[in-house]
């Protein structure tokens, strides 16, 4: 339960430190992943706690649910993951 608790104070937030919010490409009218930056195609995904908007399935499958589980095993690594994510997104 304390994991449980403490993941949700992280959840939160990172979200108060959110970087992006939902782009829309100007020339093809699509919504863009906050991460990679490529055209979404499908509806995308819920990138929290990385980031804010709409993700890639492949950035989903590799950057956002990996710190989610990680969030429940251990809180610390997942915030280190998080800002490394970050950082390179914001590098990018």
């Amino acid at each position: 339960m304390v994991y449980y608790k403490h993941s949700l104070y992280i959840c939160t937030e990172m979200k108060n430190k959110a970087m992006t919010k939902e782009i829309i490409n100007a020339e093809t009218g699509l919504l863009v992943c906050v991460l990679c930056g490529i055209d979404l195609t499908t509806f995308g995904n819920n990138p929290q706690p990385v980031s804010e908007g709409k993700c890639c399935d492949t950035c989903n499958a590799t950057k956002v649910l990996p710190c989610r589980i990680l969030m429940y095993q251990d809180p610390e690594k997942a915030q280190i993951l998080i800002d490394v994510i970050r950082k390179v997104q914001k590098n990018s």
